[in-house]
């Protein structure tokens, strides 16, 4: 059993390598990078230990989640809505592979993808930061506990990160089975709900009534944006994009974004369990 399953994982992986239309995908994390390079280059000397932290950690966790994130979002959807548009997944069932099965090995195959583009951002965009500003990053070498243990809990978010990238692509993709419709949801998504947290705060200030400032609390990207700063906050970070109107600390941000995912997953695979391959 788990031959076989790692051999469909191997399958989807081979597939992810084949298809030329994701090759321009990795465009996207050499931009982000020289866009982060560029934005740190002339910077001031770090003045303290923590200083350090803000000007790399920050800095490396934004780029992953957005230089990695991005592509991933495509790949998942593309790789989810593909099998339904051009009939491949009908093949793979007709052959004893089932429908969850599938799912889930391409889920791993994605996994696998997102932990080696993270790991050979990160080292790129440590080295390119380096290069571009070396009083940046001589200071953490060699690295102290303390920024071990902030790395640990960057870490942790841009995993979490990724992994919405990914459940909600394949989630949008499972539900329209197409390429089209999962792009489209997955891409507007975040941006959506960045606005609603916005006018909900309005709503909230216009009504003179918290429950709309307590909904902000629960949204999928205001949780993430601002994960690094709840969970680290001796560091004092800056969060640049919509924040929970109201005060979250580590624990929250991380419970809802992992319910957000097991909801995904959980719809996903009730789509692909419960709808028939010809619809």
């Amino acid at each position: 059993m788990s031959g076989r399953f790692s051999a469909l994982v191997g399958g989807e992986l081979l597939k992810i390598r084949r298809q030329p239309a994701n090759r321009p995908l990795l465009l996207i994390p050499l931009l982000v990078v020289i866009l982060m390079a560029l934005l740190s280059s002339g910077s001031r000397p770090p003045a303290s230990s923590a200083d350090v932290a803000l000007r790399v950690l920050d800095p490396l966790t934004l780029a992953l989640q957005v230089g990695v994130g991005i592509p991933l979002l495509v790949l998942a959807a593309r790789a989810t809505g593909q099998e339904y548009q051009l009939g491949t997944v009908r093949v793979l069932i007709a052959r004893g592979a089932g429908r969850v099965r599938l799912l889930l090995a391409r889920l791993a195959a994605i996994a696998v993808v997102a932990a080696a583009g993270a790991a050979v951002m990160g080292v790129v965009g440590f080295v390119v930061l380096g290069l571009a500003e070396p009083r940046t990053v001589t200071p953490l070498l060699p690295p102290s506990a303390e920024l071990w243990r902030d790395a640990v809990l960057n870490v942790v978010a841009i995993a979490l990160s990724l992994a919405a990238c990914v459940m909600l692509a394949t989630f949008a993709a499972a539900l329209g089975r197409s390429v089209v419709f999962g792009l489209g949801v997955a891409l507007v998504w975040f941006p959506v709900e960045n606005l609603a947290a916005v006018a909900l705060s309005a709503f909230s200030a216009v009504t003179r009534q918290d429950t709309y400032d307590q909904l902000t609390a629960y949204l999928l990207s205001t949780n993430l944006n601002v994960m690094v700063q709840a969970v680290e906050p001796w560091r004092g970070s800056e969060v640049l994009l919509a924040t929970p109107a109201v005060r979250v600390d580590g624990t929250h941000t991380i419970v809802v974004a992992a319910a957000y995912l097991v909801a995904f997953l959980a719809a996903s695979v009730l789509l692909t369990w419960r709808r028939d391959v010809h619809q």
